[in-house]
């Protein structure tokens, strides 16, 4: 048997964007009552009213590599990177076309 470390945030990919996707762990994609919706999930904005939300996670990579090309171990030289999530949802009830129109945009840890 062997053993692995765990890997809380799926490693560079998010679980989730925005503070409340990321406290469901994954499961915002099936209850969404955020503006962040559009992310993972775009049908789930029906639940949405009009709404904006600004997030932002710190993201703490040790990264590393050891490699005879590089000259041994070369290691990170950030430690820590903050990860901003913009979102926006806006009803727009009662027209027989258009429900919701949502914006979402997040950044990745590069």
């Amino acid at each position: 048997m062997a053993l692995s470390p765990a890997s809380a945030t799926e490693g560079y990919f998010q679980n989730g964007y925005g503070a409340r996707q990321k406290a469901l762990a994954g499961a915002g994609a099936a209850d969404s009552r955020d503006a962040t919706a559009a992310a993972l999930n775009p049908a789930g904005l029906v639940h949405v009213g009009n709404e904006a939300s600004i997030a932002a996670s710190l993201f703490s990579p040790r990264s590393e590599v050891e490699s005879p090309a590089f000259g041994g171990t070369v290691e990170s030289g950030s430690d820590f990177f903050v990860v901003p999530n913009l979102a926006a949802s806006y009803r727009f009830a009662p027209n027989p076309f258009v429900d919701v129109v949502g914006f979402t945009s997040t950044a990745t840890a590069a």
